[in-house]
């Protein structure tokens, strides 16, 4: 189940030994691909880390995204990807996206 559709992508089973700025250069370069990518979000917290967030500005380029980009392998182990379960801060603030 990857959840319901919405502009943010839950990410799981990223490699936690990458450091946090090149995690986030890489998966912005790598998810732009699919679509305008607002943000990314992934914290070292011990409870969060091998987790990131990936905000489109439309739920068409997240759904691409997850169609295109689920289970590719990323240093060494294969992402899994979802929707996120709520809006992230950047969509609140933008009144909900572009459908």
């Amino acid at each position: 189940d990857v959840g319901v559709r919405n502009c943010t992508l839950y990410l799981q089973n990223l490699n936690e030994k990458v450091s946090l700025p090149r995690l986030n250069e890489h998966l912005t370069k790598l998810f732009s691909q699919h679509g305008q990518v607002l943000e990314v979000h992934a914290k070292r917290r011990l409870a969060l880390r091998g987790q990131a967030f990936v905000v489109f500005s439309q739920q068409s380029e997240a759904t691409a995204a997850l169609n295109g980009l689920q289970g590719v392998r990323l240093w060494g182990k294969s992402t899994v990807i979802r929707y996120a379960r709520f809006k992230s801060n950047v969509i609140s603030e933008r009144e909900g996206c572009l459908q």
